[in-house]
């Protein structure tokens, strides 16, 4: 730690951590962001929510956002079960065979499946963050 605070120009006291250390440094750190406050959109959603879902239809969803993304993760529940689909990198075992997420103009366009189809009728939530932290609404 002492050599790594030496190769960055402080002394050894200097680099230890102290809390009012940090304190003084998170104070003078604080800021906002004044551009965009907009979190990313999720449209196009098919079917329809409350529509019934056959065992073979993928569930179909755009995410878009005009700065870019930080991540999408997909959550489905079925019935008393609620496992992730997306982990915001890619499909996991179990829905990475039909299920695509393709680029799309300013975003991902969705199509979310199980490998072996649905068992009984899903409930689907989708988080977006931003590349500015803007977050899509629970």
């Amino acid at each position: 730690m002492a050599q790594f605070a030496q190769a960055l120009g402080f002394t050894p006291a200097e680099a230890a951590p102290s809390p009012q250390r940090i304190l003084t440094h998170a104070q003078r750190s604080a800021f906002t962001f004044s551009g965009d406050t907009t979190p990313p959109l999720i449209a196009n959603l098919l079917p329809v929510p409350g529509s019934e879902v056959a065992r073979s239809q993928p569930i179909t969803f755009d995410v878009t956002d005009a700065d870019g993304f930080g991540r999408v993760i997909v959550i489905v529940r079925q019935g008393a079960f609620e496992f992730m689909v997306h982990d915001g990198d890619d499909f996991v075992q179990g829905f990475k065979i039909d299920s695509t997420r393709l680029v799309i103009a300013g975003g991902w366009s969705f199509s979310v499946i199980p490998d072996s189809g649905w068992d009984i009728a899903p409930t689907i939530r989708i988080f977006a963050v931003d590349a500015v932290g803007n977050e899509t609404p629970p």
